[in-house]
Order: C-alpha cells, then structure tokens, then sequence
C-alpha cells in the first residue's frame, strides 16, 4: 500500500493500551479483554508500537490459531503502522521466521518436533508474546509454545487478548487483568451498536436430543432445527423484522445451514451456506456478493464465529442452540460492530422446547439497551406471561396465539376476582377475554391476518407441508377457547367470522350465569 493511513486510537483503545503498558511495567504477563468489534488486533499492535518507542522491544511473536486471523494483523500493519518492522508470517506453506514480528498459528510451531519454533528462536529471542484469541491459552499446545519462549527469554512480556475469557482456565496463565471491556460495557461506551434482541419460540423440542461434554449433539441439534415447521419460523420471522438487513445466520450442522439456505431461497431472498468444506475462492465469492447486497442472508456453521469481519452486517440469527457464553458472544458480536451503514443490530433467538441453559441475548445485554426489552429472555418470557408464538407470526408484543391445545391467555386470573366486571371482554392483540367462573376464561382469538400475510409469502415459495396448511387454516378463522385452572386451552367452536365466534361465547357466560 503506497499511502498506509495512521489510524487514531478511540478513547476507549487510548485507556487499554496505556492500562497493558502500565501493567507490563509492574509485571510481564497480563490479559485484555475486548469485545468482538472494539479493535482488539489494533490495541495490541498500538501497544507494541507505544513499547518500542519505549526501548523496551526486540522481537514479537503474535500467535493464533485459524488463518484469518493470521492474516489480520499483517494487513492492519501494512495498512495503518507504517513505521513497524518488517513482519513475516510462519504457518502452512509461509515461512518467514528471520523478520523482527513474526505472526504464525500455533499449530505449526508444535508440529514436526518443534522444528519451526526452535528456528525461529534461531533468528533471536522474542521480547513480546502476544496471544489472540487467548482464551485457548491454556491448552497443551499453547502452553508448550509459552515455556519454550520463556526458557529462551524469561524476562518476556506476554499479552493475552480475548472477547471471551475462561476465567478458570486463564487466571493461572496471567498474572493480571489490564483491560476488561466486554460486550455489556462495550455497548454502554458506544463501541459496539444498539442491539434490537427478539426472541422467537420455536414448535420443537430439544428433549430427546443427546448431549455431548460440549453440549448438544451437533448433528441431532440440526436435524431438529431444520424441520419443515422450524425453517418456516426462520423465514416468515426475517420477511417480517429483518428483511432489508444484511445477515449472517449460525446454524449447529452442514445439514441444517444448506437446508436453512435453500428455504430462503425457495422464498426469492438470495442465501448461501458456508461450511468447512467451502473452497476459499467461492467464500470470497460469497463475501462479496454479502458485501454488495446481492447475497441478503449468509448461512454458516462453525465458520464465521472467529476471525470474520463483516462490520455491516445488521441482523444475527441463532438457529444453533449453545449452552456455551464463548460461542454465543462471538455468533452476536459478528453483528454488533460500527458501521455507517447501520445504527443498530438485529438478533434473533429461535428457542425450541425443553432447551435448558440455552444462552440467549438476555443472559448477556444489559436490559437497558435491549430495545425490544419484553423479549430479553426469550423462552422463559414467553412461558411468563402465557404467550404462544404460531408459526407465521413471532412478535411476543402482539399476543398471538397458535394451535388450541397449547393456547394460554396472557394474565390467566383476568378478572377472576372482580364479580362486578363480569361479561366485560377485554382485548388485547386479537384476543378478546372474558372471565366466567372463579379459574375459568373464555377466550376468542381473530384471525390472525399479519399471519395470514407471512404465511401466503411462505406459502408462495414453495416451503409448505401438511402442518404448514393446517395452521394456516387455524390462523385464518376465529375460535371459542376455554381455559380452566390456568391449564392448556380446549377450542370449542370455530368460525369464519369473528362476530359469530363472539356470539357464540356470550352465550356460553350467559349458561355460566
């Protein structure tokens, strides 16, 4: 690059940098936690710029484990340090170890006895060691790496960055914490945009799925969450809140993220599926067209939570249920970067049954900046305050409900105790109420005609299957439904208008006295 642009720090980078400088003055090994999307690899090369003009440098290894993120650094130095040593990079088919900053995954520094470590131990002692994504730091690997280095230089300084830290894990490896900035902080200092977090229920149920040490079975999860009823949620869903957003999808299995990108597809919105198997040049392709607008959904599974930067990418979706923090942080920070183009970022939980521990954007967004603040806790909320999302409407705000047996009204003691309001219908969001005896309400739901609308763009794609018509049929007519004990609704009558089904239920309170 002929005209490399010195970047200025942000305020927020300006206090990290000078907190890691600070640090290393008192004690060599510290750590720096920073949100995906606040600028980690240039804090960490700013800090290395600030310590050589300090005298303090000689050599710098910066190590990580995927490519991408190799690349990162290498480009930011050549695009905006223009005064930094030269860099060479030592992974794969690259070596380069003799240059004064050395970039190299950690994978090729422990493999073939060492080789490629020792050598380039050969061309000097290291005085920085700078570890990406340092939250597996402490894996054999990287502590194998750490010892020799130290061996060499015991005086060396180490700096750890990570969005997201194992504390457990971590806090025997560095001896102090010089930045904490994560992703609730982050959004308060305006270093990450204003996250929108919808929570969407899903008909299906993680119950029989089989659990793994890291959680659940991958290819069971996806299968489940790619039923025809799921993958319709997921469409109508983005056509209905997302659909001028450019946005990444992260699914749990190939299987379920080519599937999620067909259904899309099927519906005229232009998706691809990225997997490990997806050659670079067709990724590039891919990104591109993403970039452009010509790709409005990209569908990945495992390939996009690290190293991938898409600042304006404005819409998240989760379809890969994950007890784990570090995954969930990392799926929503791809979205959650500035950007021009965007002022906030969608995301989309899509919470099936019976998932226990399921981290959604509640868990980890302060409630004062989660907009849409009645859905922070997405399957929980839901089951509250007794709302039931059908499959072509998903917004818990409009009280809608799904299929009979599973209808439950929003405050099941709705005027229970109040004799004198008796025969006085309450209506909320489609439903109208009506309290008829001590723990028994009558309920009469409308058609449902926002669903009505989602459900014929669903229907016109081409994804529809039996379940798919008969809710359709359910979501377009009025019915009678009897809610006893704060137990699952009986339907008792069913009608194309909405006034006969209200007839209807007058006649039953006038029975109920």
């Amino acid at each position: 690059i002929a005209n490399p642009v010195v970047m200025q720090a942000r305020e927020y980078q300006e206090d990290a940098v000078n907190s890691i400088l600070a640090e290393w003055d008192k004690r060599n090994h510290t750590l720096a936690v920073m949100a995906t999307g606040t600028g980690k690899t240039f804090t960490f090369l700013e800090t290395l710029r600030r310590d050589m003009e300090r005298g303090n440098f000689t050599r710098a290894l910066i190590v990580a484990h995927l490519q991408t993120l190799i690349f990162q650094p290498v480009e930011r130095i050549v695009k905006n340090f223009p005064d930094f040593p030269d860099t060479g990079v030592v992974m794969g088919a690259y070596d380069v170890p003799h240059e004064p900053v050395v970039v190299a995954t950690f994978q090729s520094l422990i493999s073939s006895d060492s080789r490629r470590l020792h050598e380039l131990l050969s061309h000097g002692t290291f005085s920085h060691f700078i570890v990406d994504e340092c939250h597996k730091a402490a894996s054999e690997g990287y502590l194998e790496i750490r010892k020799t280095l130290l061996d060499a230089n015991p005086d060396m300084r180490i700096l750890g960055v990570t969005a997201t830290p194992d504390w457990e894990a971590l806090s025997p490896i560095f001896q102090s914490v010089a930045v904490n900035i994560d992703i609730q902080k982050a959004i308060e200092i305006g270093a990450l945009v204003e996250p929108i977090a919808r929570g969407v229920h899903l008909d299906v149920s993680l119950k029989d799925v089989a659990m793994t040490a890291s959680g659940w079975d991958d290819e069971a999860l996806g299968d489940v969450m790619s039923s025809d009823a799921a993958l319709a949620t997921v469409v109508a869903t983005w056509l209905e809140h997302a659909e001028n957003r450019p946005t990444i999808a992260f699914c749990a299995s190939v299987k379920q993220a080519h599937k999620l990108a067909d259904a899309f597809n099927l519906c005229g919105i232009t998706a691809a599926a990225i997997d490990a198997s997806t050659k670079q040049v067709v990724r590039r392709e891919i990104f591109a067209k993403h970039a452009s607008g010509e790709i409005k959904v990209m569908v990945n599974v495992r390939t996009l939570t690290e190293g991938f930067d898409a600042p304006y990418t404005s819409c998240v979706i989760n379809c890969n249920p994950t007890k784990s923090v570090i995954i969930y942080v990392q799926q929503v920070g791809r979205g959650l970067r500035l950007h021009p183009s965007k002022s906030d970022c969608l995301l989309l939980d899509f919470c099936p049954e019976s998932a226990p521990g399921m981290i959604i954007a509640g868990d980890l967004i302060p409630r004062s900046k989660i907009i849409n603040r009645k859905t922070a806790k997405t399957a929980s909320k839901a089951k509250d305050v007794g709302v039931i999302l059908d499959l072509f409407a998903v917004d818990l705000d409009e009280g809608l409900v799904t299929e009979p047996q599973k209808v439950k009204l929003k405050i099941l003691d709705l005027l229970s105790k109040k004799q004198n309001r008796k025969r006085k219908w309450t209506f909320d969001g489609g439903i109208a109420s009506l309290s008829i005896d001590k723990g028994k309400i009558l309920v009469v739901v409308a058609p449902q005609y926002q669903s009505i609308a989602l459900a014929e763009k669903v229907k016109a794609s081409g994804v529809w299957s039996e379940l798919h018509q008969r809710r359709y049929e359910f979501v377009s007519r009025s019915h009678v439904i009897e809610i006893e004990n704060s137990k699952a609704g009986r339907i008792l009558a069913s009608y194309d208008d909405v006034e006969a089904a209200l007839d209807h239920a007058d006649r039953i309170a006038s029975k109920a006295g």
